[in-house]
């Protein structure tokens, strides 16, 4: 049994015992919801219920005839009549006598339903059936209302929680709920905290609420702790992993590629923010060798053509796709790293975009070589090496010249 959020106005409650009286427990109205309504055979069974209550109603059974005769409750009976209560099915034929039919390769959707009995709550929008192009996405998120206050674009924080739900987020869901967005993020580094609340306010650009929970203390083979962020569950990230990213519901994007064609032809903030959604989850900078890489095997295609239409080349590299130093300035004019939340990875790929090189057949300047071997002796890194030359002359070496250098003053590497 399931409680209408709000009392039905008499003529709504008027329209829908005409529509069952006319049509019975047909349900061919709910082929204009998402998925149909998501049916349980328990639904089937007490809508059938329901409307053959008011069909008996209309012949002036009793109550108490009537709940014998479907072998429910007579206080049920007297709920379903006065549609003080109703079934499942019912709230989703009082939204169709609302809504109407949507228009053509489109169905309802609810953003909201109760827990439990999945009572749909609203706001609905028309959602399309199939994403093909960007404007199919932008006419099904300008019906959300939404709350995000950034001076941001929508488009960029759409992206960005795309890009998100495509690589760190888990996107979780149990039996026949809905799924969640799950984001959990180390402690390693503060600027983590940042990726959740800015990840929580580009959701917010969709309508969806999310927000931090209680941390996971550092497990005992961890050096780190965890940041956690939750969504709400809500059909809407049902309909963007099954129709925006192309998902089936037994298909992850850990090993499954996003279909997501539509993207190449997407406004630039859309791209430039899905990328970086990407970038911060999936993403490293190298110092020592002057790269970035993206460890976004399934969907390495995609990404790299997202990747050339901000002119930035790319090539697979083992289970990641590699941007070379050449590519490196073009990699942070994107930006590829959020400035919104300017995290470590940000700051070395500006360093490393910002940084001068040693032009070919030119040795390092005498204080570089000294400072290299000095590190050296005291057991540094080539790595760290790397990244402190770069910090401190603002030079950007390869890992086989530090490494040579290194060598010459006595480290084994």
């Amino acid at each position: 049994m399931a409680s209408v959020t709000d009392a039905l106005a008499p003529e709504l409650a008027a329209r829908i015992r005409a529509y069952v009286l006319e049509h019975g427990d047909d349900l061919g109205f709910t082929k204009y919801f998402w998925r149909g309504c998501e049916p349980l055979e328990v639904d089937v069974i007490q809508y059938h219920k329901f409307a053959r209550a008011h069909e008996l109603a209309s012949r002036e059974s009793s109550r108490d005839w009537i709940a014998d005769e479907l072998e429910v409750s007579p206080s049920t009976v007297g709920t379903w009549l006065t549609f003080s209560q109703m079934p499942k099915f019912a709230h989703y034929l009082a939204s169709y006598l609302r809504l109407g039919q949507p228009e053509e390769n489109t169905c309802w959707l609810t953003l909201r339903c109760t827990h439990g009995y999945a009572i749909p709550i609203g706001p609905w929008i028309q959602a399309p059936l199939e994403v093909r192009r960007w404007e199919d996405l932008r006419k099904a998120y300008e019906q959300i209302p939404h709350a995000s206050v950034s001076d941001r674009t929508r488009d960029l924080d759409i992206g960005f929680f795309l890009g998100m739900m495509v690589g760190d987020a888990a996107k979780s869901k149990t039996g026949h709920g809905h799924r969640h967005v799950d984001l959990i993020l180390s402690k390693e580094y503060e600027t983590n905290m940042l990726i959740g609340e800015y990840t929580c306010d580009a959701a917010s650009s969709l309508g969806l609420k999310m927000h931090r929970v209680a941390d996971i203390a550092r497990p005992a083979n961890k050096p780190n702790g965890f940041y956690c962020w939750v969504s709400e569950a809500s059909p809407l990230i049902d309909w963007i992993y099954n129709v925006c990213l192309g998902l089936q519901d037994t298909e992850k994007t850990t090993y499954d590629p996003v279909r997501m064609d539509w993207a190449i032809e997407a406004p630039v903030d859309f791209r430039r923010g899905f990328l970086q959604g990407i970038a911060e989850s999936d993403g490293s900078v190298s110092i020592a060798s002057q790269t970035v890489e993206l460890w976004v095997e399934p969907s390495r295609d995609l990404i790299s053509k997202l990747l050339m239409t901000f002119g930035v080349r790319s090539f697979n590299n083992r289970q990641a796709l590699s941007i070379t130093k050449s590519q490196v300035k073009k990699a942070f004019d994107i930006p590829l790293f959020s400035p919104s939340i300017k995290t470590v990875r940000y700051a070395k790929l500006e360093r490393l975009a910002s940084a001068f090189h040693v032009q070919r057949g030119k040795r390092i300047p005498r204080e570089v070589r000294t400072f290299i071997s000095a590190r050296a002796l005291i057991g540094q890194t080539v790595p760290s090496i790397s990244q402190s030359v770069l910090k401190e002359f603002g030079l950007a070496l390869s890992f086989e010249t530090v490494q040579r250098w290194a060598r010459r003053a006595g480290m084994t590497v």
